[in-house]
């Protein structure tokens, strides 16, 4: 079954991550931990992370994930 959410992040920098940070396989799940991740452009991923490069430097977006 396929699960949609839909909401407003800030982003700085021209990037937003998304990771689950109770998983503790995640980079996310250690505080302060950087993912040395896989860069393929506009993606960067890691087991359990993935940052996002966008036009926007600062401020309001729209992310929409699919799970």
């Amino acid at each position: 079954m396929l699960h949609r959410s839909t909401g407003t992040i800030f982003i700085e920098d021209n990037v937003f991550t998304l990771g689950d940070r109770d998983d503790p396989q995640s980079p996310l799940h250690i505080v302060g931990a950087s993912p040395t991740p896989d860069t393929t452009g506009l993606l960067a991923t890691a087991p359990g992370f993935v940052a996002v490069t966008c036009g926007v430097h600062l401020g309001d977006i729209t992310v929409t994930t699919e799970i």
